[in-house]
Order: C-alpha cells, then structure tokens, then sequence
C-alpha cells in the first residue's frame, strides 16, 4: 500500500455461490428428465446452408433453466469491482451493465468494519465485509462474497489506524498552542510577594 500506483482488485469468489452452483446441477438433472419426457420441447430447424452441408439446430427448451441459473451466479460475481487503493476504498457496481455507479470511502473517514459469515462461509472461507463511515454512521460499502474477510478487515483497519493516529496528534498539537494550557498565575498578587511600603503604612 506504500506504492502510491498500487491497487488491490477484490473480486467475489465462485465460492459464495455454492447454492447456486448446487441449484446449477439440479436444474441441469432436472432439464434432462423434462427433456426425454417431453420430447416435443426440442426445437428442431435448418439454421443454414454450406454448399451440400446442411447445418440444423436442435435446441432443448429446458435448458434455459440451468443456464438462467448459472448466468444470475455469474452476473452477481462479475458486475461490481472492490478495489483498495492507497487512499481508501471503492466499490464499482454495473460491470456489465449500461449503468455504473462508484463508492469510495477514504480510509480516516472509515469508523468500524465488520465481517459476517454465516456456516457454510466459515467453512469455504468467504463473507461479507461492512464498512462504516463516521460521518452517516451507516454502513456505505459492503464486500460481498470476497475469500479471506478477516485478513481483508485486518488490512483496512491498519491502513486506517496508520491515518488516523497523525491526525489525532495534530489536533493535540494544536489544543496545546491554542488554550490546551492554562497560563502562569500571576504571582505579583500573592501576600507573600506584596509590597514592603505598603504593609509599613498599615502599621
């Protein structure tokens, strides 16, 4: 994080899809038992022509629905970026769509981070990272899916501490030149230091 050009790409894992990937497989037994019990859902046709070579096309309908199920797994992983750079971090969401929508959050400007996971996360090793600002008091970015949560965590909130410490200092710094310090007393009003004539006159 020193370089001041490094960047640090986290993508989602395959991994925080493993219901959908179990689903995947289901849908494409299930799609295969349709298929043969139904064999009028093959679409059949002549798609075109090479000289005497007859291309034809033999599309089974119920393979849309592994394929919907895959295509939703994979549209989750590759439509939104996490990338950490040296001044903070950023989510990019709509990857694939026509739409994209940047988050940045600056790493003194982040309050808590938080990792959830639940059984199965904790076995595959991924989890959901909650990054907090202390200016909403919300949770402004949320890296979904990434592996290693903790190690993720760990990163952020040295990268933080290392930011905030000098600005606590500063401050510090600034209270003590500025009022942090009460004044000297003035001893000139003190009886032990009063003035020699005047304590004769009161004689």
């Amino acid at each position: 994080m020193a370089d001041t050009q490094s960047r640090i790409e986290i993508t989602r894992t395959w991994r925080s899809e493993i219901v959908s990937l179990i689903v995947f497989f289901f849908m494409a037994i299930i799609s295969i038992v349709l298929t043969q019990l139904f064999p009028w859902s093959i679409i059949h046709g002549e798609l075109f022509r090479i000289g005497d070579t007859v291309f034809r096309m033999r599309l089974p309908l119920f393979w849309f629905l592994p394929v919907i199920t895959i295509g939703c797994a994979m549209y989750r992983i590759y439509n939104v970026r996490y990338t950490i750079t040296e001044r903070g971090v950023e989510r990019e969401i709509g990857i694939l769509a026509f739409q994209r929508r940047l988050i940045r959050v600056w790493f003194e400007d982040i309050r808590s981070l938080q990792t959830h996971q639940s059984l199965l996360q904790r076995m595959l090793g991924v989890g959901n990272l909650e990054i907090s600002t202390a200016a909403t008091g919300t949770v402004e970015i949320v890296l979904n899916g990434i592996a290693v949560p903790e190690e993720v965590q760990q990163m952020l909130e040295r990268e933080r501490d290392k930011r905030q410490i000098p600005q606590h200092s500063q401050k510090n710094q600034h209270n003590r030149g500025t009022g942090g310090e009460y004044p000297p007393e003035d001893q000139s009003s003190s009886p032990s230091e009063a003035d020699p004539k005047r304590e004769a006159a009161s004689l």
